[in-house]
């Protein structure tokens, strides 16, 4: 056999393993990426600044208050950047689906006249938010939780609302 040859295999065989290898660390590094965002993200819904937002955005919700307000906004912006990042693939659908199932679920659906009154004036507006609940629902109703699509939630999302409203 000509050494020629044995070198050339040998070369081959040793760029397929660097090039497995590149792309092994890339995926496990992607992921660590992926959980540290998520675990940043929690930090921030359950900071302080945010709790208040989330107990004035309940409160004007549960007065049936369609117009907008800063705390509606701002809750409803988080969730179409959690939305944008999941399209982006900076994070995992089901680590989100873990993490904020229930405030995505019942946050949209409480928003729902706010959020349908914005894209009658521009239908791109909350797209991000729009596929992340059906996401998150879908992912909810397959793993055996609720079907959030039900119109019979009324009295689940105000029981949520009304936990996030507490002091």
């Amino acid at each position: 056999m000509d050494y020629n040859m044995i070198i050339a295999y040998a070369a081959i065989a040793t760029s397929l393993v660097a090039v497995i290898t590149i792309l092994s660390e890339r995926q496990i590094s992607r992921f660590t990426l992926s959980v540290e965002l998520l675990l940043i993200l929690e930090d921030r819904f359950n900071n302080e600044k945010m709790i208040r937002h989330r107990q004035m955005a309940a409160k004007s919700l549960l007065k049936d208050k369609t117009d907008y307000n800063n705390s509606i906004m701002e809750i409803l912006t988080f969730f179409e950047m959690i939305g944008l990042l999941i399209k982006r693939r900076a994070l995992d659908e089901e680590m989100v689906w873990e993490m904020f199932c229930e405030e995505i679920c019942y946050y949209y659906m409480a928003s729902k006249k706010i959020i349908e009154d914005d894209q009658s004036k521009d239908p791109a507006f909350w797209r991000n938010l729009d596929e992340l609940y059906k996401r998150i629902s879908s992912i909810d109703k397959k793993k055996g939780g609720n079907d959030h699509n039900n119109s019979n939630k009324t009295e689940q999302v105000k029981s949520f609302l009304e936990g996030e409203a507490a002091p």
